[in-house]
């Protein structure tokens, strides 16, 4: 395995097969390709897995839950780790940094119900985690950075 760098990437060979979503005619002689979207795709798994493995932990070894009145279980949601919540309340924590179009400083958000059941997404009835202002505001965000970066580069190198 090699590592390519470069200012604004980085770039490992890494072997691609089971990793792509179409199948596609490779070279058998061929060990490895470059491949940056493999590469962020392998980073994230890995974000993801640490994150579930440290949930995991904290449930084991967190108090039960000891108030009165219903409440929702503590969980993982598949990307983040979320505590024992009481009925009839909200609770929210940051986005996680899993990708690169997700801003961690937004906010997701978890309904447990009156119940003491987490919400359920009303067209796959699957408990479910807001994470729509994650993205909601990325592409604003992305597009002000470049403009500033291409404003700052355009009065330095004239």
């Amino acid at each position: 395995m090699f590592i390519l760098k470069n200012k604004c990437l980085l770039f490992q060979t890494l072997p691609v097969h089971g990793f792509l979503e179409t199948e596609t005619e490779m070279d058998p002689t061929a060990e490895s390709q470059v491949s940056p979207v493999v590469t962020q795709k392998v980073e994230e798994r890995k974000k993801i897995i640490d994150g579930q493995y440290k949930c995991f932990e904290k449930m084991n070894r967190d108090q039960p839950y000891n108030k009165s009145g219903p409440y929702c279980n503590r969980t993982w949601d598949g990307w983040l780790c979320w505590d024992d919540t009481p009925a009839g309340m909200y609770t929210s924590q940051n986005c996680p940094n899993y990708f690169p179009d997700f801003d961690s400083t937004e906010k997701v958000t978890k309904y447990c119900d009156e119940t003491g059941n987490w919400f359920r997404h009303p067209e796959t009835n699957r408990t479910w985690s807001n994470y729509t202002l994650c993205i909601a505001h990325t592409k604003d965000k992305l597009k002000v950075g470049h403009v500033g970066f291409e404003c700052f580069f355009q009065t330095q190198w004239k």
